[in-house]
């Protein structure tokens, strides 16, 4: 086959392609139906995936409530500045209130 045939070859399978008519979408398997679930019920049916993740949801709110707060950037700030062991210590000890917060959660 020649490189021209093969050109003409591709042009008719491409024209052919683009020529066909679009094709309606399924029909859906006759007597099948998705069950439905009223709003009530999606609130009072609660899994327990679903309260461990009302739970993660609270715990990662109350974090960055905490971290937005204005001690924990002076927290952060100090141990930043801190250079030696003894600095580091002074920081953990001046700032406990708000590592105890962080650590109940």
């Amino acid at each position: 086959m020649t490189h021209s045939s093969r050109r003409a070859l591709h042009q008719i399978s491409d024209r052919s392609f683009r020529d066909q008519p679009l094709r309606a979408a399924p029909e859906p398997t006759k007597g099948f139906t998705c069950p439905k679930r009223s709003g009530s019920a999606l609130v009072n049916d609660k899994s327990p995936k679903d309260y461990s993740l009302d739970e993660d949801i609270k715990s990662v709110m109350s974090i960055l409530f905490l971290v937005k707060s204005e001690g924990f950037a002076e927290l952060a700030s100090d141990c930043r500045r801190a250079r030696t062991g003894e600095d580091r210590l002074a920081v953990i000890l001046s700032h406990q209130d708000i590592l105890s917060q962080l650590q109940s959660l």
